[in-house]
């Protein structure tokens, strides 16, 4: 006889795709992140219990920080990094490893301070996708190992870059997140990546 499990909700649905719209691949050239201790409170990640399909891998409600404690930003050299995500484990334990690899600008002084305080620290960070929408990469469950490494190149052609490879390993492939980023220049929306006003629910204009 059939197991009749009532621990999940059915949140199976069409996903359909229309045509004229556009996916674009690839992240904006920069990244959010913070030491995980700075994180006082989670947002909450429905998964199975979530309404419906589109809000299964996505955070609700904002991180809450310590005090003081801001997401801090690194810049990226455009178009070169890459985010993935992979199924691991086995029938009753499959997860997920979500990946990336970040490249930075140079190996200045910086760069290199950065990537020493990352080597042995627990961090999270927050990718952007190219529309502006943010993945979460570290969780509650697993610490994210965090591989740095830099590359001075041998001649004026060659590439001079900092590279930091991450591993999140996650119950969800990277969850969205679509609450507020607080800055140090600011709030940001996880939605759209653009700076907010003050009532950290519209985004700040520009010009005179």
């Amino acid at each position: 006889m059939t197991k009749k499990c009532t621990t999940t909700n059915n949140l199976y649905d069409n996903v359909e795709f229309c045509p004229g719209e556009v996916s674009l691949p690839g992240m904006r050239p920069y990244f959010f992140y913070i030491r995980r201790n700075d994180i006082v409170k989670w947002p909450t990640l429905p998964m199975n219990a979530a309404e419906s399909l589109e809000k299964n891998a996505l955070y609700t409600g904002d991180f809450t920080l310590a005090a003081d404690a801001k997401w801090k930003k690194a810049d990226l050299i455009p178009n070169e990094s890459e985010p993935k995500s992979e199924q691991t484990g086995v029938f009753g334990s499959y997860h997920w490893n979500n990946t990336a690899t970040l490249v930075l600008p140079g190996t200045g002084k910086k760069v290199s301070g950065l990537v020493n305080e990352l080597n042995n620290d627990d961090v999270v960070m927050l990718l952007p996708q190219r529309d502006g929408r943010f993945r979460v990469f570290g969780n509650k469950d697993f610490q994210l190992q965090v591989k740095p490494s830099q590359n001075w190149g041998k001649g004026t052609s060659d590439s001079n870059n900092t590279t930091i490879e991450i591993t999140d390993e996650n119950r969800s492939v990277s969850p969205f997140y679509e609450g507020k980023i607080e800055a140090d220049d600011g709030n940001y929306s996880g939605e759209t990546g653009d700076l907010l006003t003050t009532d950290s629910k519209t985004p700040a204009t520009t010009g005179s």
